[in-house]
């Protein structure tokens, strides 16, 4: 059974993530998918769960917590919650408001269905 109260979106895009309680520590990795109030990444190495991090998508920057860290083929699965987004104007911010509000539209039913 899926716990998930939104709906994810898939991607591949590069993320930039940097530890903030370590230093300014930085992580490689890759978007795996999105919601309004998550994203998993696939990242180069370990994040500690609960780290309080930044992750930069483009221009846009993301704050967040670790919430959860599973090892796949030499690489780590990471799931941060979002506390934050700072969007900045840019193409890549056009396209994440257009996906998250489109998968909004089309996920909402009409009222008496």
């Amino acid at each position: 059974m899926d716990r998930r109260f939104e709906p994810r979106y898939p991607s591949d895009l590069r993320v930039h993530v940097t530890i903030l309680e370590d230093g300014g520590h930085s992580v490689q990795g890759v978007l795996v998918n999105l919601s309004e109030s998550g994203i998993c990444a696939l990242m180069d190495a370990r994040v500690a769960e609960q780290s309080l991090v930044k992750i930069q998508i483009g221009n846009t920057v993301v704050y967040g917590q670790a919430s959860h860290i599973s090892e796949e083929n030499g690489k780590f699965r990471t799931g941060f919650t979002v506390e934050q987004v700072l969007l900045r104007t840019s193409d890549l911010t056009t396209i994440l408001r257009a996906l998250l509000n489109e998968q909004q539209l089309v996920t909402m039913e009409p009222v008496g269905s």
